[in-house]
């Protein structure tokens, strides 16, 4: 069995409950996305959150598959994957209440024996002082979209389980299943 762990942990965010979320630094939100890089300005630091593409076992095929992940870096980090790009400062202004994380188990048995499975974070959602912010991974895994999205009740708004699963149902080998499943880590 082949396993992936791509879950970001949830220690990162224990330093930020208490802080004011500044600011978004990314390329201009379109339809919601911005590609591979997005800037976090929180309590006097920045974290570069990511969806970058590398090359990956993704389910028998190689193929470039988007990976999400947050790490503390610095303002020089924060840039376009596209050259000459300007970026754009999103103003966010308000303190963070809490944090969920969506996680995501997603498996693949072949013929009743599990063969794959990938551990990842879908979404990060911060509660605000009045309203929740939320930064997604697209659910294609060979897309590099960040979703981004402001208001209430955004963890309504995430892509389903039932995503992934639609990516199997077309054409897909006979004796071999799909699986997802999904927990909420919340943070206070």
């Amino acid at each position: 069995m082949k396993r992936f762990d791509f879950r970001i942990s949830g220690i990162i965010f224990r330093k930020m409950i208490g802080k004011e979320f500044v600011k978004i630094r990314c390329d201009e939100i379109y339809n919601e996305c911005v590609t591979q890089i997005a800037g976090l300005y929180i309590g006097g630091k920045v974290y570069k959150l990511e969806n970058l593409p590398r090359p990956l076992d993704n389910f028998g095929d190689t193929d470039d598959v988007g990976v999400f992940g947050l790490a503390q870096s610095q303002d020089y980090a924060i840039f376009s994957a596209f050259m000459g790009r300007e970026q754009t400062d999103y103003p966010v202004g308000k303190k963070i209440r809490s944090v969920k994380l969506v996680n995501e188990r997603q498996r693949l048995s072949e013929r009743g024996e599990l063969t794959y499975e990938v551990l990842l974070t879908r979404a990060i959602i911060f509660s605000l002082d009045d309203e929740e912010l939320l930064f997604e991974k697209e659910s294609l895994p060979i897309a590099d979209d960040i979703i981004i999205r402001r208001g209430q009740n955004l963890l309504e708004t995430v892509a389903s389980e039932t995503e992934f699963l639609k990516g199997w149902i077309e054409g897909w080998q006979e004796g071999m299943t799909p699986e997802c499943t999904r927990d909420i880590c919340n943070i206070q």
